[in-house]
């Protein structure tokens, strides 16, 4: 039978102690150039950790919750203003006549936003938001679903690097720089929508020029049905259809278009696709500029002389 040996607890510190000591004296002793390599090997581990296991970035505005309900955007600088609203799935701008809104910049707005991250405040200093333009120089961007808003930030200006912006949220001193271009899409987007007509060379079946000459796609080729016997010159159809895959305007004009039944038009342009008839109304502004009207809307456009002269060139030319 195995005797069990007794210890008190000094007799074991002292022993943990003497193995701890001996376990030391077997360790040989690491030089200089091993200690900075050492070092060197610590710090590739915490960027290596840090690459892997990031810190944790929260939301400014948790998207996946109510950003499908919101239906106003308030975006005001200064004196400019814009009450974006949406109807039916489509955005107006409230304080423009009800006009139709860039679909696709508030898409990009929106979808900008939900992605935005921060980690710590950049700065809290009251004193400071004036340098980040987060002050009343800022733009003021809200979002509402009905009544209730849901975010309200001040934009300010662009971050030391692209992409990057600094964001104030409202009501608080709070100023967070964000890897996002939000600052851009803000002072970049025109939120009228400029699009006159929008028609890819697929979509086109027929195009009718001052009712004097028409081209329409049969078989998947086109031809001229009027004049008759008239070859097109097919090379030349390219740039007629690239000039009405985005036929964008200036600007739109508060002429109104009852206003201009009166002047006589100098070109009659009419597109067909699938979608039906889009019938393009020409009248010459002055020497730079023409106004345009679609059949299907209230809206008076305005064109450059430039891209009037090149669509109808363009379209007179196709014969071969």
């Amino acid at each position: 039978m195995a005797l069990s040996v007794y210890m008190s607890d000094d007799e074991k510190q002292k022993k943990i102690l003497f193995n701890w000591q001996k376990i030391k004296n077997s360790i040989p002793p690491i030089s200089k150039s091993n200690r900075w390599l050492l070092v060197f090997l610590l710090i590739l581990l915490l960027i290596g950790a840090n690459y892997y296991w990031p810190t944790k970035k929260n939301k400014l505005f948790d998207f996946s919750r109510v950003g499908t309900t919101v239906d106003h955007i308030n975006l005001q600088r200064a004196d400019t203003i814009y009450q974006l609203v949406k109807n039916n799935n489509q955005w107006f701008i409230a304080n423009k006549d009800n006009q139709p809104a860039n679909q696709e910049a508030i898409d990009q707005l929106l979808a900008t936003v939900a992605t935005m991250n921060f980690d710590q405040p950049f700065s809290q200093n009251p004193d400071k938001q004036k340098s980040f333009q987060v002050d009343e120089s800022g733009w003021q961007l809200s979002l509402l679903s009905g009544e209730q808003k849901q975010l309200g930030l001040i934009v300010g200006k662009y971050g030391p690097s692209w992409p990057s912006s600094y964001v104030r949220l409202e009501n608080s001193n709070d100023v967070y720089l964000v890897n996002s271009p939000l600052t851009q899409i803000i002072e970049q987007s025109d939120w009228r929508d400029l699009t006159i007509i929008k028609a890819t060379e697929g979509q086109i079946q027929r195009v009718e020029w001052a009712g004097k000459m028409i081209i329409e796609k049969k078989d998947n080729k086109w031809s001229f049905t009027t004049p008759a016997n008239i070859i097109i010159d097919e090379n030349k159809l390219q740039p007629v259809f690239t000039s009405l895959a985005n036929f964008l305007a200036l600007d739109i004009s508060a002429e109104k278009k009852e206003s201009l039944s009166a002047k006589p038009k100098i070109l009659i342009l009419k597109i067909t696709t699938p979608e039906g008839l889009k019938e393009l109304n020409f009248w010459s502004k002055d020497q730079d500029q023409y106004w345009v009207t679609r059949s299907d809307s209230d809206i008076v456009y305005i064109i450059s002389k430039g891209l009037y002269v090149n669509i109808d060139q363009e379209i007179k030319n196709l014969k071969k």
